[in-house]
């Protein structure tokens, strides 16, 4: 197991494909399966294993800032105009 732990005061999240900030923080804090040509090499065994790689957010600021990704970079710049909610209490014990 390796784990970081990092101070933040802000997060940006994707709104394509979403409907408000809850569904957009499942997503991110969902676990990332690390297997094939994309293994974790792990620093006890200097070998590559299976993993996963996930999201945490183990101690909330006071004050978060939140920032939407309203823009595909594709070919084209596209810009997401869809309604985009968000709770007036926002529980993120479930992300820890």
């Amino acid at each position: 197991i390796s784990s970081r732990e990092e101070d933040f005061y802000d997060l940006t999240i994707s709104v394509e494909g979403k409907s408000g900030v809850v569904e957009s923080l499942d997503s991110m804090t969902e676990a990332e399966p690390l297997t094939g040509d994309n293994q974790y090499r792990c620093d006890k065994c200097n070998k590559l294993v299976d993993a996963e790689r996930r999201l945490r957010l183990c101690k909330m600021p006071p004050i978060l800032c939140v920032s939407l990704l309203r823009f595909s970079w594709s070919e084209v710049r596209e810009k997401f105009t869809h309604r985009f909610a968000f709770p007036l209490i926002l529980d993120t014990d479930k992300y820890r």
